[in-house]
């Protein structure tokens, strides 16, 4: 059989690519994209890198440094005019179609600027601003378009390598500028940094198409202009009247700020000692360069792991605290050197981890929303910072006349309150999780059954055969005594109640008005037949008095015939009492599937009936019951098994069952997490498991992520498929060990033909994917 996987040659030959992918968690299907998007972002930073070293070059050294800050307010104020009509053709447009109309208005003015440069010394101001606004909207273009490629759970692993593609461009150009500017003029350089942006928008034109770009333009503007256009306005209120998104503006708001304030201490030492405009392009250079490495370093060895494992608020309030103590460290060492540190740190942690954070988070948004508000928060936000610093530094150096080093006090404030939005961005980035997956969940609710997620076979394994002798059971401590007639009629029921013919035995039932110890006796061997459960069942719930002990001891004792005590749980679903609860969350952990599946199917429908529940800490006992379920070796989980059916209708969780393997301990599993976690988000989250609907699993994964114990995530995440391959490698069990614990539960599981057959399919199929293997090793 030939293997389809991507990154294999013929026959399945693997080729040198996939110990790195497995390494660095790239799944199937996924590396050509990343590559192209590595590809296209390091040839985006290339360009801002070499376009921000020229123009502050350039800048710096024909004007001083006080015009510094007027400069910046003319790039808000151009922003302002810019990002309201590029969030609109974001909205209206394909972002790959405003891409290109953006790079080419924008390598036409490179060309015209450098034409002009050495005739108007205006045209470096006009270069500051062509380069500062067009390099902002590449970057938020190039992020919409590739958070539409790939989903969030892609995003959380593959971002911080997109951004390491970048990294690597910067570091390199960084590199090479101190040493390019000593052979080149400055401004041939201009003209050069004009093919960066063409060798960008070839590469996004590689990447794959996306289900929102194809819709029509012309559907899509009709849509807009209904709701009375979009423009900087419209994208403002929906940033505010959002509280995810007022949270991430606010945090950039205040990281820019920072930055900001960092960076004028750090040129303002960098003119002093760097003069001349050459000394300064490479020192600049150097300095981005190096930044740049130690970018690249933290992608790739640090910074998906820290977004993925410690969360989205600790990923960006780390930089937060580096910020608090770089800013102590500036005030106390007012040096280049203390400087160029601090600017440094700050630099490398906004590539490496602020801005993939960020970026998740933009992808966690709706679509239409993010193509509406994130050139915005990018660009307007981002730039409104860059002003108010520039405000900051005017007031504090031309009205206060306050020394440069005193803005480290104000950066410790700022970057103080910026550590408080961060730790605040967990609550916001859950919420708007759950939402996404209740609304993706109802989007999908219609999904073709014939195409699931899961795909395999159902195996057909009884677990015991039939066997209706004695059981124990609790007598009364008194018999009633009874008249001669009603001993007669008794001993006709009895009669009745023995019969092998249901409708003789239906008729019985129906005349009992009272319970005695006979009756319990054969109304629990009852339970064992089909035709009869639901009435038997209904009348055992009429007499709680009388049955519930019983009941209970029968549910808890080992002793009892199975085929009895698979169904007490549902007798016991209707039945009111704390003893009932405290049973039922006891037989959650026993080592038969059917009687813990019955069970948490029963606790339930007591939980939606309002009935009493255990006086005991009952949820640490659920969660102590998933953790059990999930610990199970792959071939157990798929394995198990019900005697009965259990009809769709009956069960609040699922909807429809798409016949995968391994279905009913999925089931059960999220059946207990819905115990103890909001029931409507855990439904959504299973139908995300199982349903082929990708935006639909990325959310229910997330969400997933975020609620579960890491002990239970970590076993859970090798049954749905989304463990890296080193993870499933190092949980991978000898064979004979696993089939010798399955048989240890005491559960028939190979009893039969096409158990049989089914055990030989999952020898074969482990001995395809181990050729060097032999079956049963």
């Amino acid at each position: 059989m030939v293997d389809l996987d991507p990154v294999r040659g013929e026959a399945g030959t693997v080729n040198n690519l996939t110990p790195i992918r497995d390494w660095l968690n790239i799944r199937s299907g996924e590396l050509r994209p990343l590559l192209l998007a590595m590809a296209a972002a390091f040839f985006l930073l290339s360009f801002m890198v070499l376009s921000r070293s020229l123009r502050e070059s350039l800048f710096l050294a024909n004007f001083d440094i006080g015009k510094l800050p007027l400069m910046m307010g003319t790039v808000v104020l151009f922003n302002l005019l810019a990002v309201g009509q590029f969030s609109r053709l974001l909205v209206d447009f394909k972002p790959r179609e405003i891409l290109t109309g953006l790079i080419l208005i924008l390598v036409v003015g490179l060309v015209i600027l450098w034409g002009l440069l050495p005739n108007f010394a205006w045209t470096i101001g006009g270069l500051y601003v062509w380069t500062t606004v067009g390099s902002m909207l590449m970057a938020s273009g190039f992020w919409v378009m590739v958070a539409e490629v790939f989903p969030l759970r892609g995003a959380k692993r593959l971002f911080s390598l997109i951004g390491a593609g970048g990294t690597l461009g910067a570091l390199i150009t960084g590199f090479s500028i101190s040493w390019v500017t000593r052979v080149v003029e400055l401004p041939w350089l201009v003209l050069f940094s004009s093919v960066l942006p063409l060798i960008f928008l070839v590469l996004v034109y590689l990447l794959p198409g996306t289900e929102t770009e194809a819709k029509s333009p012309t559907q899509a503007k009709a849509q807009t202009q209904a709701k009375g256009g979009i423009a900087l306005l419209e994208a403002s209120r929906a940033t505010w009247g959002n509280r995810h998104l007022r949270l991430m503006a606010g945090i950039i708001f205040l990281a820019t700020l920072v930055m900001t304030l960092i960076d004028f201490q750090f040129k303002d030492l960098a003119q002093t000692h760097f003069p001349d405009g050459v000394g300064l392009a490479g020192f600049l250079g150097l300095f981005y360069g190096w930044a740049g490495l130690v970018s690249l370093l933290l992608q790739l060895f640090l910074s998906g792991r820290l977004v993925e494992t410690q969360g989205v608020a600790f990923s960006l309030s780390l930089p937060a605290l580096l910020l608090i103590t770089g800013g102590a460290a500036l005030f106390f060492l007012p040096f280049l050197a203390t400087a160029t540190v601090v600017r440094g740190t700050d630099y490398s942690l906004r590539k490496s981890l602020f801005r993939p954070t960020m970026e998740v988070l933009f992808v966690s948004v709706p679509t239409r929303i993010r193509r509406l508000t994130k050139t915005f928060i990018d660009s307007v936000v981002d730039s409104a910072a860059e002003g108010v610093g520039a405000l900051i530094i005017l007031f504090w150096l031309s009205v206060l006349k306050f020394p440069v080093a005193g803005l480290s006090i104000l950066i410790m404030v700022f970057a103080t309150a910026y550590f408080g939005l961060s730790r605040l961005i967990n609550h916001s980035y859950f919420q708007t999780i759950t939402g996404r997956l209740q609304a993706e969940a109802s989007r999908a609710q219609n999904l073709d059954p014939e195409s699931p997620l899961l795909t395999g076979y159902l195996l057909h394994a009884t677990f015991t055969d039939l066997d209706l002798g004695e059981l124990p059971y609790l007598a009364p401590e008194a018999e009633p005594e009874t008249g001669p007639e009603e001993v007669v009629a008794e001993e006709q029921i009895i009669a009745d109640l023995s019969s092998a013919d249901d409708r003789v035995v239906m008729a019985a039932l129906a005349g009992i008005d009272a319970l005695n110890p006979q009756h319990l006796i054969l109304l629990t061997r009852l339970m064992a037949r089909d035709q009869l459960f639901k009435k038997v069942a209904g009348l055992l719930q009429r007499f709680p008095q009388y049955t519930l002990s019983p009941l209970v001891e029968l549910l808890l004792g080992k002793e009892t015939d199975f085929v009895i005590r698979r169904r007490i749980p549902e007798v016991l679903a209707g039945m009111g009492g704390p003893e009932a609860d405290d049973a039922l969350l006891d037989v959650l952990t026993d080592n038969r599937f059917e009687v813990r599946y019955r069970a948490a199917m029963a606790l339930l429908a007591r939980r939606k009936k309002n009935l009493p529940v255990s006086g005991r800490k009952w949820p640490l006992l659920v969660w102590h019951a998933v953790s059990l379920e999930v610990r199970k070796d792959r071939p157990l989980w798929e394995l198990q098994k019900l005697l009965d059916t259990v009809e769709v209708q009956d069960d609040d969780l699922i909807s429809l069952r798409v016949g995968a393997r391994g279905e009913l301990s999925l089931e059960h599993t999220f059946r207990l997490l819905s115990l103890v976690l909001d029931p409507e988000q855990v439904r959504a989250a299973y139908h995300g498991v199982i349903f082929d609907d990708p935006q639909l699993k990325t959310f229910a994964l997330e969400y997933l992520e975020m609620v579960l114990p890491r002990n239970v995530r970590q076993r859970l995440w090798l049954f749905i498929g989304d463990a890296s391959e080193q993870r499933k490698k190092q949980q991978t069990r000898s064979f004979d060990n696993v089939v010798a614990d399955m048989m240890v539960t005491g559960q028939t599981l190979f009893g039969g033909e096409l158990s049989r057959q089914a055990l030989d399919r999952m020898v074969a199929q482990r001995s395809r994917h181990n050729p060097s293997k032999k079956a049963g090793s």
